[in-house]
């Protein structure tokens, strides 16, 4: 999962070098260059930039496409993956990422010690008898965090009238803070599970 992550970021990255040197050259966009037949466009631009850029791309593609097949069989093949695909908008990339990054679930005694794991539950300083609780921990593992918080916006996208969704309506106050508060109740849904 951490290697297709890194080629979609490395693919990203060559996509928008071929868009900054078109932007370079005044060359009006007027489809996505990255379509079949807007490549066929940039073919018959004068840039070797381009060129070497657009094959990058294409190698990328099929190494992502073929992670993509891998992963799905994966997802497939596992009852938890399949569990966690029942969450709206909980795909099988998501799915699997979760599953791997969390490995043997029954580790956690409770869901509160996932959410630590996670680095989603607050900070804590304290002297005595005063406690203060600060920002989230952020120590463990910043991938499911991220994984987590995706699926939290994926699924504010298209499911209208859940409890997550309440759930982050009713923290919006919080502003950012919104997202990572229901990427916790979204991990202790996981946990239940």
């Amino acid at each position: 999962m951490r290697l297709h992550v890194y080629l979609v970021h490395e693919r990203t990255g060559f996509k928008n070098k071929v868009r900054a040197e078109l932007a370079k050259r005044w060359f009006r966009l007027t489809m996505n260059p990255f379509t079949k037949r807007g490549r066929e466009n940039l073919a018959e631009l004068d840039s070797r930039t381009v060129h070497i850029c657009t094959d990058v791309i294409e190698t990328l593609d099929k190494n992502i496409k073929e992670l993509e097949r891998e992963l799905k069989s994966k997802a497939g093949e596992s009852k938890e993956a399949r569990l966690l695909m029942s969450i709206p908008r909980v795909g099988y990339f998501s799915a699997v990422s979760i599953l791997a990054e969390i490995g043997d679930i029954s580790r956690f005694e409770s869901d509160e010690k996932l959410c630590s794991y996670a680095g989603l539950v607050p900070s804590t300083k304290e002297s005595g008898y005063m406690s203060i609780h600060g920002r989230i921990t952020k120590q463990e593992s910043p991938f499911l965090r991220w994984i987590l918080e995706e699926c939290v916006w994926a699924h504010l996208r298209c499911a209208k009238d859940t409890s997550l969704t309440r759930f982050f309506y009713r923290m919006l106050w919080k502003g950012k803070k919104a997202a990572v508060a229901t990427a916790r109740k979204l991990l202790r849904v996981v946990w239940a599970l």
